[in-house]
């Protein structure tokens, strides 16, 4: 650097040591005018101009040095110059994307995906939801298998109606969740599901399983009785609900159930299983022998051995003298393959 040079720096920040702003403003312009390069002195000369109020010029100041810090092993520098205007301007928009650009150039990335989350949230108050889902969009991609991450860009798809990206992203995350046995946290991923597609069957089923294994069986049955708004005569969400009222001891609810299935077909294995149970339950053995035994059949019409030895097993508990029951276990364990069903 010219001498001439180093000497206006000195001068510039002489006065600076001795707070005398608007000669130090001076000065550093004087070095500017002929070294506009150096960025230390915009942010020396930014410092100047804050003291004295110019908060406008100040901000030019700074923005200016800035762009001059492009190199790899200047980006802690560059993080400095926009934690100065930040503090100047907090909701500064175009300052907070330039740190998370710096961010995820330097490889920043946990810090860059914290970063976009705070300037997204600020794009979707404002109700700009295409800048603020393109923002996390960026670093999804960088980090796909960011849970949280998916949350929020699938709720920020949710909120401005992009129905089917927002499914997309749920049912991504969903089998890890499940798989950890996060199944409140499933649940409640499920929920925000039927919202999103109030007519998806599917959705309440598994949904309804789920607050099965949470012993929530009055939800449980709420969720199976959504399915047969949307399908009266769903066979399934029928049978789930004839299990949920045997969980809840709502016998005559869940034989009311058992026999309306059996009425649209009589051969149902699990309907008449399940109507055996009942019976067992209410301290009726004849029906329930009756029925299991009629179950135990019908399983085996679809070689379902190990339903029908459970029907079968269920008979002899009642009646060890049953010799229906003993025949026909007999002759499904001795036809069954090794280790098999």
């Amino acid at each position: 650097m010219a001498q001439e040079a180093d000497e206006l720096i000195e001068k510039a920040r002489a006065a600076t040591a001795a707070r005398r702003w608007q000669a130090a403003i001076e000065g550093h312009e004087r070095v500017l005018k002929h070294y506009p390069e150096l960025s230390e002195q915009w942010f020396e000369l930014a410092r100047a101009q804050s003291v004295l109020g110019m908060l406008p010029e100040c901000i030019v100041s700074l923005e200016t040095g800035l762009e001059l810090l492009s190199a790899p092993e200047q980006v802690d520098r560059a993080l400095e110059f926009i934690d100065r205007l930040l503090q100047l301007e907090p909701l500064r928009l175009s300052t907070l994307q330039k740190r998370i650009d710096l961010l995820f150039a330097s490889a920043r990335t946990e810090e860059g995906i914290a970063r976009s989350r705070e300037l997204a949230a600020l794009y979707l108050e404002r109700d700009e939801g295409e800048q603020g889902i393109k923002i996390l969009l960026r670093a999804f991609q960088l980090q796909p298998g960011n849970e949280e991450l998916v949350t929020v860009l699938a709720e920020a798809y949710l909120s401005f109606g992009h129905l089917r990206e927002a499914t997309g992203l749920f049912r991504q995350i969903l089998p890890a969740i499940k798989a950890r046995g996060e199944t409140d946290k499933a649940a409640a991923i499920l929920r925000r599901l039927t919202v999103v597609n109030p007519n998806d069957v599917s959705t309440f089923m598994e949904l309804g399983d789920l607050y099965i294994e949470l012993c929530n069986y009055a939800e449980a049955d709420q969720q199976f009785r959504k399915v047969l708004r949307i399908d009266l005569q769903h066979r399934d969400a029928l049978m789930k609900i004839g299990e949920v009222s045997e969980l809840r001891q709502q016998f005559r609810d869940a034989s009311l159930i058992y026999n309306r299935l059996l009425g649209t077909d009589p051969e149902d294995a699990q309907a008449r299983h399940g109507l055996g149970r009942v019976y067992q339950r209410q301290g009726m053995p004849g029906e329930a022998i009756k029925n299991l035994l009629m179950a135990g059949l019908a399983y085996l019409e679809t070689n379902d051995r190990l339903h029908a030895r459970e029907c079968f097993t269920t008979v002899l508990k009642i009646d060890p003298e049953n010799r229906i029951a003993a025949r026909q276990l007999q002759d499904t364990t001795a036809t069954s393959p090794a280790g098999g069903a």
